[in-house]
């Protein structure tokens, strides 16, 4: 738990954005995203970081945060990410440029658990979600 507070409440996810133009936008079905955008993903309490993983090295869909281009048969590598808000929020960044006119998802799975050691009860989206279009 974190700082003596434990709960039984599991988290969520309470946004998911990207970046548009400079700006921040809802991720799910937005369309011209920066090819060099971060993905933001903002959780319902603090997380245990150490369960916040991703894919570095190849195409699986390995890791807790993932990227996909084709509905998750496999998956973009993710080269960083950084928490603040005391870890309420991080944003990913994919190791390569995403590419133009391409639908990308973003998963989070139920391996993510809060500070008090709960997972989230169903990956985000439920249904994959409609995910958002890179800019021509």
């Amino acid at each position: 738990n974190l700082s003596g507070f434990t709960s039984s409440t599991s988290p969520a996810v309470s946004s998911f954005l990207i970046n548009k133009s400079g700006s921040l936008e809802n991720g799910d079905g937005a369309i011209n995203a920066d090819q060099d955008t971060k993905i933001y993903i903002y959780f319902s309490e603090a997380m245990d970081n150490s369960s916040i993983t991703i894919n570095t090295s190849d195409t699986s869909c390995s890791g807790t945060i993932q990227l996909s281009l084709d509905s998750f048969s496999s998956c973009v590598q993710i080269s960083s990410y950084t928490s603040w808000n005391n870890l309420k929020n991080f944003y990913f960044v994919p190791s390569s440029n995403l590419t133009s006119g391409n639908t990308y998802k973003v998963r989070v799975t139920t391996g993510v658990k809060d500070g008090s050691g709960n997972s989230m009860s169903a990956n985000y989206p439920p249904n994959t979600g409609t995910g958002f279009t890179v800019r021509k």
